[in-house]
């Protein structure tokens, strides 16, 4: 009899408790681990958004730090105190300054090529960046996305317009528009960018005179954005510039010479 008890193995209950145990251990392993793997998807996922909002600001900051450059500037520094010369590569135009589908259109001589001191449209010289919302297929289904797209002058697309007709997104990647000169700059289907900010970050400094007017510009670019295949992941990225070609006017105070597109 002793021998028998002494053999006897887990009862029923005591086996359900074991097994219900075990399942809780296991389900806590489970979930830990699912906790790790996903929030290492959302670290890679965000560190992968900000590097390409980044790449986006990098290109936005250098070219508008280069606008307005003129390869023959010394000629405006030696001219008359009344003379009312003024560089063509001086004006830019912002426009929807403040909300999320900033654009701006300016230019910058190219040195190397063309006519030096003058804009040259078909060498490439009048340039701009945009936010846009389009519509487009991705995954099969129709969504709505917001693009930077960004322009430069050719020779069939001479003069660049804010409302010109954007790039053939049917196409991956996006075809440019061979007739505007507009082309995308972001990936439609990695991110979709919610706002390009760009806002006079103060007012522009326009010194008093006489003859002329010399406007010094700065500028605040914030750009948002969100993965486009998980819209939870969202990040912003901000910037701010001085123009560091100011722009000459004929009248103190009359900044309109200096808004409008190049």
């Amino acid at each position: 009899m002793s021998q028998s008890r002494a053999c006897r193995g887990f009862s029923l209950v005591e086996l359900m408790i074991a097994m219900v145990a075990g399942l809780l251990v296991s389900l806590a392993a489970v979930a830990f681990f699912y906790s790790s793997i996903r929030s290492n998807t959302d670290y890679v996922g965000a560190t992968r958004l900000t590097q390409e909002l980044r790449n986006n600001l990098d290109y936005v900051t250098r070219e508008l730090r280069r606008a307005g450059y003129n390869a023959d500037a010394l000629t405006y520094v030696s001219l008359p105190a009344n003379s009312t010369a003024k560089s063509s590569f001086g004006p830019i135009q912002l426009v929807n300054g403040g909300a999320d589908d900033s654009c701006i259109l300016f230019a910058y001589d190219r040195d190397t090529v063309g006519s030096i001191g003058q804009v040259d449209p078909a060498l490439g010289e009048r340039h701009g960046i945009r936010r846009v919302a389009r519509t487009l297929t991705v995954d099969g289904s129709s969504k709505t996305i917001g693009v930077i797209e960004v322009a430069q002058s050719d020779g069939t697309a001479t003069t660049l317009s804010c409302t010109d007709a954007g790039p053939d997104y049917t196409t991956y990647p996006p075809t440019c528009n061979s007739t505007t000169g507009w082309c995308a700059m972001s990936d439609p289907r990695r991110i979709n960018i919610t706002a390009l900010n760009i806002t006079v970050s103060t007012a522009n400094k326009d010194p008093s005179g006489t003859n002329f007017g010399m406007l010094v510009r700065d500028y605040a670019i914030v750009i948002t954005g969100s993965l486009l295949k998980d819209t939870t992941v969202t990040q912003s990225v901000n910037d701010s510039i001085r123009i560091r070609s100011e722009c000459m006017h004929t009248n103190a105070g009359t900044t309109g010479q200096c808004d409008t597109a190049p």
